[in-house]
């Protein structure tokens, strides 16, 4: 038997301020936590309201970061719609 570790090189991905980060790094941790966070309160709005938190998102974080969020909230819906059926 080996006592060999498998090391993995990290992949670079963009955060929605388009700096590459390592997938591993505290930066896209947090932006995924924050986009998560948005999605459940997204669940809970209204077709109105979610075009409202969406452009104050977009005010306030960036063009980006909404339709991140935006289109992490239609893959959740999709989700979710096909676990009920």
């Amino acid at each position: 038997m080996s006592d060999e570790t498998t090391t993995t090189t990290p992949v670079l991905v963009t955060l929605a301020d388009g700096t590459e980060v390592p997938d591993d790094s505290p930066a896209w941790r947090a932006e995924c936590l924050a986009r998560h966070g948005h999605v459940c309160q997204l669940r809970t709005c209204t077709l109105p309201a979610r075009r409202a938190y969406l452009a104050e998102l977009e005010r306030t974080q960036g063009a980006e970061f909404a339709l991140r969020v935006a289109d992490a909230y239609m893959k959740d819906r999709e989700r979710r719609k096909t676990a009920a059926s």
